[in-house]
């Protein structure tokens, strides 16, 4: 059980960008669960899916109610979902060859969302 929680731990703070573990104290179990649910979600959806949101929205809630600082925000906008399009086209390519209807559709997402950070917006 006690590894588990420290894979999930680090899992979440891998994908997320968000350390989990301050230097000030350590979060809940509860904490740690609903951020790596989040590094999960992020992996498939992006930051404005309702599913992600409605997280963020409780992970920002249970930090302020343990007193931690809330998640970093984006450096830019668009930056979240360029990165969590790019984590998905890693762990598609993990599954499947490069000419995969699934890579290559990923492969376009992120030209695209490229394309909207590169023009300013969405």
């Amino acid at each position: 059980m006690k590894q588990s929680v420290v894979v999930t731990v680090i899992l979440a703070t891998l994908v997320t960008g968000t350390a989990v573990l301050g230097a000030e104290s350590a979060p809940s179990a509860d904490l740690a669960q609903m951020e790596a649910q989040l590094a999960k979600l992020r992996l498939v959806y992006s930051d404005r899916h309702p599913e992600v949101v409605a997280l963020l929205e409780k992970i920002q809630v249970q930090r302020r109610n343990e007193g931690l600082d809330a998640p970093r925000a984006p450096r830019e906008p668009g930056d979240e979902d360029l990165q969590s399009a790019r984590e998905r086209l890693q762990k598609l390519r993990e599954r499947y060859a490069e000419k995969h209807p699934e890579v290559i559709a990923q492969q376009k997402r992120i030209e695209e969302l490229e394309r909207q950070k590169a023009a300013g917006g969405r």
